[in-house]
């Protein structure tokens, strides 16, 4: 127990507490005495969860915060933190509690976070962008492109168990960890993993709301779009199972329809033929599968595309080999 102790006066009780830190048993705990009533009070500290990776280079990170939990019900309050790596890049998150609040912490405080949100036909700025899928069950392909933001600043914070994409425009947010707070008495679940579709085209959004690593098969992840589809996000399959860290989500879709797309994008269209650069070409009969550069290519219709579905405007017929 420390000493040099802080005396405060309660105007609300007419009492003196004396004030400290105690590290006795597990983790540190802050301590009121009740100098009039000879009783101690414990204030126990934030149960501080990491994403997956983002706890070792954290300085504020002590021994007792996870990056991983086996599942049961914290009695604590929770401080989830995750670090911005890059800027402009979907995060995705399914929290296994409601958030109450969104936080940064800078030099010895934390500051409040607001997300840009959408209404009266305005979008207003704010510290970071948060969608939600316009549904999470049967959400049609041809629909991808309808991920809500917030209606309004207040009514923004993440709801237990349920799929999120986030990201950071601001330079300010670079190597910062960004911290989610919840309430006391939340229990956590092992890990399970969501069910597909039975419907054409269609995808069901799931998220891994525990503290476990699970493994998906068939899973697609959601990342970022940078090919020159236009899209701005995609859900990529690599046809095998897909390791699902705790809070990140996958989408699944049925076996008909996974046949079809390696990947899914808004704008894309649902056609028995998929052509063009919104739709993936399928390594199937009909088409010729060629290598250039040690990179996969599909020739069909007498043009070449990448896996992806992106036509390639100039080839070395040099490097063409089947």
């Amino acid at each position: 127990m420390t000493n040099g102790n802080s005396y405060v006066w309660d105007f609300s009780t007419n009492k003196t507490y004396n004030c400290g830190i105690t590290t006795a048993g597990a983790g540190t705990y802050r301590f009121m005495w009740n100098i009039t009533d000879k009783t101690m009070s414990v204030i126990y500290p934030n149960f501080i969860i990491y994403r997956s990776g983002d706890k070792a280079e954290d300085p504020r990170a002590t021994g007792d915060d996870v990056e991983s939990y086996a599942g049961g019900t914290i009695s604590q309050a929770i401080e989830f933190r995750m670090k911005v790596r890059e800027l402009d890049k979907w995060y995705t998150l399914c929290l296994p509690f409601t958030v109450s609040a969104v936080k940064v912490w800078e030099t010895d405080r934390y500051y409040d976070l607001v997300p840009f949100y959408r209404t009266g036909g305005k979008y207003y700025t704010g510290d970071y962008i948060i969608r939600t899928p316009e549904q999470t069950t049967d959400f049609p392909i041809a629909d991808f492109d309808n991920w809500n933001d917030p209606t309004n600043p207040t009514g923004y914070l993440p709801s237990a168990n349920t799929p999120y994409i986030i990201q950071w425009h601001d330079g300010y947010f670079q190597d910062k960890y960004v911290s989610f707070f919840g309430a006391a008495d939340q229990t956590i679940l092992s890990f399970s993993a969501g069910s597909a579709p039975s419907s054409d085209n269609v995808v069901n959004v799931h998220g891994n709301n525990s503290m476990q690593i699970g493994s998906v098969a068939g899973a697609y992840l959601l990342e970022n779009d940078y090919g020159s589809s236009g899209a701005w996000l995609r859900a990529e399959d690599v046809s095998e199972a897909r390791t699902i860290l705790p809070f990140e989500c996958y989408i699944l879709v049925n076996s008909p329809t996974r046949a079809r797309y390696r990947a899914i994008r808004p704008g894309m269209a649902t056609t028995d033929t998929p052509t063009g650069l919104e739709t993936i070409i399928s390594d199937d009969q009909q088409a010729n599968k060629i290598v250039i550069n040690g990179q996969i290519y599909i020739i069909r219709d007498n043009k070449i595309y990448t896996i992806y579905g992106m036509e390639v405007q100039q080839c070395n017929e040099s490097y063409i080999s089947s």
